[in-house]
């Protein structure tokens, strides 16, 4: 299938077989169609497709099919008895579809004449000797069909009428040189008074001894053609001298066998296979009988070059034998085993870089590797073939357990079908892998500090982020400041807080977004300045409501006061965002909603000023949690917490003894499970440390209270029991006491 399309290129094919064209599919030079039952003229139809959607115009195709052979074949001769070898014979066959075609001649039924065109007369040489002649005749259509063999028979005659001569009833050949002699006088009914002289050389006569109708005698030993003479004297003494037609002498088996099953293949997935045979004999070959099991053998039939054979049921090896039997009866033996193999393999399973079925594979190329786990029983795994539609196959490879794959380069979910075959050619399942192509990074990156302040003057800021990715999605994020290093990843998220370096001045911050495939997109900035905080004196910013790590639902009222003066202002915002007036100074309230926003960890900051640029601030960090779990409580344990507890301290018990079980109590204060009170809290926690953050990080470590990183150099607060890392706002939010195991802080 060929055409031509210099602008986009031709992409697609449809096929029309019976009528109706079939699907579009991706365009190929050549395939194989299959085309309807029934002899007669069969028509192809194809329309091509370019990328751009054009269509061309319909391309057609016609072909003959053709499975019946000629049929009213006739052969007659010019004359049916004659003393000429040259014969004319005359030939009469139809064929309605293909066409008569070619003929073949045989004068024995074995041994044919090259094939020639079609003609309906022939002149042919018959072969000597007297007696009758069998010409046999078939023809062959356009194709391929041969018909027949018919034959007609010839008289030839050119003994005088006196009397004949034959040996072993007129055979080519023979084994033994014991031969039997057939004369016959026309008219002559009593042989009393004849005499014969038999010389095996014309020359060197024996003794004369009365006529029989039949004799024996012996040849000359020794392979070769052979002739018998004859002299006979009737009574009256008138001599007639014969010669016998030529006898071939041969005591040597045919030699040279071979024999291939299926070409000399080595496994086979049908039990009927196609043998060819060879063989080489002085005399010519002419039967032949095949065995299963070298015991019990066929039918003698006429020697072919060619056999088609019905192996034994069952897998495994196949041993056929063959015998082969000359025109003067000597028999030659040969074998040949071939392995049937009828159970196709099992693919287990097939992973695209080596990612299970059940995982989605993001790849950001075309080019990927492979995973095979098979089985077969049988011949073993020889090729492997795989496709992008289950209709359409790539070529068959060698089967390897482990290979690469070129895609196709069409974004999004690319489905693999794989199939194996083994060495006999069986085909086992057809099993699928699929991935998602993403080669292009997220999209539409932005990112501000505080909602798109220019200037802040609190280091500790919050970025937002916004991307699009519609293949594989948003993923991971990191951020770096300046020529710095950059972060690790992050889960992706709208909100980031982050803190500034030291000192002031325009710091710049740089963002990069990674999807799911792993694809980066190029660094997105943003400036904010961060100025000089001026602190009041003595003016101190509190929230009394409150503490650090609560957690909190519904409506929330924050309040605190400002110590050490009165400001002019005290401003709240939340996660970064607007700062917003809050009520009252010093003493101040600010009423939060949190049923707008998600459940999570949020930051709280407050600021109070007495001028542009004179103010103080203090940030704490609370958990909001409006969507509630049905839980039974008991002194604040879940039944499931309690529950599993238990399991957990009898099968210690169980397995280490009471012993060891009470070593494993723990040292210090319990976690405190009771009411969400104040003054249960203070009644439970022993007195926090008042030491402060005590380490420095070397490399950044999310926080236990917040979940933001803290970076490489910054101190942190350590819990003394479970070892949670807190920033040191975090662990002063939290009156010293770690949220996760309720152990004290450093």
């Amino acid at each position: 299938i060929s055409g031509t399309d210099s602008t986009s290129g031709i992409a697609w094919m449809s096929l029309d077989t019976t009528g109706t064209f079939g699907p579009w599919e991706p365009y190929v030079s050549s395939t194989f169609v299959v085309i309807p039952s029934g002899d007669g003229p069969k028509t192809i139809k194809v329309k091509l497709r370019d990328a751009a959607g054009n269509d061309g115009p319909i391309l057609i195709g016609t072909i003959t099919y053709d499975q019946t052979p000629p049929a009213d074949i006739t052969i007659a001769a010019k004359a049916n008895i004659t003393n000429s070898l040259q014969e004319t014979v005359y030939l009469g066959a139809t064929d309605t579809t293909s066409g008569l075609s070619k003929m073949s001649f045989s004068f024995d039924g074995l041994m044919w004449s090259q094939w020639e065109t079609f003609a309906t007369s022939k002149d042919l040489t018959m072969p000597s000797g007297d007696g009758t002649k069998t010409i046999y005749v078939r023809v062959m259509d356009g194709a391929g069909n041969i018909g027949g063999p018919l034959s007609t028979t010839v008289l030839f005659d050119s003994t005088p009428p006196e009397g004949t001569m034959t040996v072993n009833d007129g055979a080519g050949y023979t084994n033994s040189t014991s031969v039997s002699l057939t004369f016959d006088l026309p008219g002559v009914i009593d042989l009393t008074g004849y005499k014969v002289s038999i010389s095996l050389d014309g020359t060197i006569w024996g003794l004369e001894q009365p006529l029989k109708s039949t004799m024996t005698m012996d040849l000359l030993s020794g392979d070769g053609e052979k002739r018998v003479y004859a002299r006979i004297m009737d009574p009256a003494s008138n001599t007639l001298e014969l010669e016998s037609a030529i006898i071939v002498l041969d005591q040597t088996a045919p030699n040279q066998l071979n024999m291939t099953i299926n070409g000399g293949a080595v496994y086979t997935n049908q039990a009927l296979v196609h043998i060819d045979l060879h063989a080489a004999d002085d005399s010519g070959l002419a039967f032949m009988a095949f065995s299963k099991d070298g015991a019990t053998w066929g039918p003698l039939e006429p020697f072919a070059a060619q056999k088609d054979l019905e192996l034994s049921s069952g897998n495994g090896d196949r041993t056929v034998y063959w015998m082969v039997v000359d025109k003067a009866g000597n028999r030659a033996f040969a074998q040949s085993t071939i392995t049937l193999d009828q159970s196709p393999p099992e693919i287990f399973y097939f992973r695209i870089n080596n990612v299970s079925q059940d995982t989605v594979s993001y790849i950001t190329g075309t080019n990927v590797g492979y995973t095979l786990s098979t089985f077969d029983e049988g011949t073993n795994l020889s090729e492997v073939s795989f496709g992008f539609d289950g209709l359409t196959w790539g070529p068959w490879t060698t089967y390897k357990t482990k290979g690469n794959l070129v895609l196709p380069p069409i974004p999004g979910p690319i489905t693999v079908y794989a199939r194996v075959m083994d060495h006999a050619g069986n085909i086992g399942n057809i099993t699928t892998a699929t991935v998602l192509l993403d080669n292009q990074p997220p999209e539409d990156v932005s990112v501000t500090i505080n909602n798109g302040e220019a200037t802040t003057a609190n280091s500790q800021v919050v970025l937002h982020l916004s991307s699009v990715d519609i293949t594989s999605g948003l993923d991971q994020f990191r951020y770096k400041e300046g020529t710095g290093d950059w972060s690790l990843w992050f889960p992706f998220t709208t909100t980031k807080s982050i803190k500034l370096s030291e000192g002031v001045g325009d710091k710049t911050i740089y963002v990069q977004v990674k999807d799911k495939a792993g694809n980066i997109s190029p660094d997105t900035m943003t400036t904010v300045t961060l100025q000089k905080i001026v602190v009041l004196p003595n003016l101190t910013v509190k929230l009394t409501s409150n503490t650090g790590g609560q957690t909190v639902k519904g409506v929330v009222k924050l309040s605190g006061t400002v110590d050490g003066g009165t400001p002019t202002v005290v401003q709240v915002r939340i996660d970064g965002g607007a700062w917003l007036t809050a009520d009252g100074k010093p003493s101040w309230s600010y009423t939060w909603d949190t049923t707008g926003i998600p459940d999570g960890t949020h930051i709280v900051e407050v600021q109070a000023s007495n001028g542009p640029s004179n103010y103080t601030s203090g940030s704490m960090a609370l958990n909001v949690k409006n969507k509630t779990e049905p839980t039974v409580l008991l002194g604040g344990v879940s039944m499931m917490t309690l529950l599993i507890l238990i399991i957990i301290v009898i099968f210690i018990s169980a397995i280490v003894g009471a012993g060891v079980a009470s070593a494993m109590k723990p040292k210090g204060p319990p976690p405190v499970f009771m009411a969400n009170t104040e003054s249960s809290k203070a009644a439970a926690r022993p007195p926090p440390s008042t030491k402060g953050p005590i380490k420095k990080a070397r490399e950044p470590i999310a926080c236990a209270n917040c979940g933001y990183a803290i970076e490489p150099d910054e101190h942190y607060t350590p819990c003394k029991k479970c070892g949670a890392a807190y920033h040191d706002d975090c662990a002063q939010t939290l009156e010293g006491y770690c949220s996760k195991c309720g152990g004290t802080l450093y």
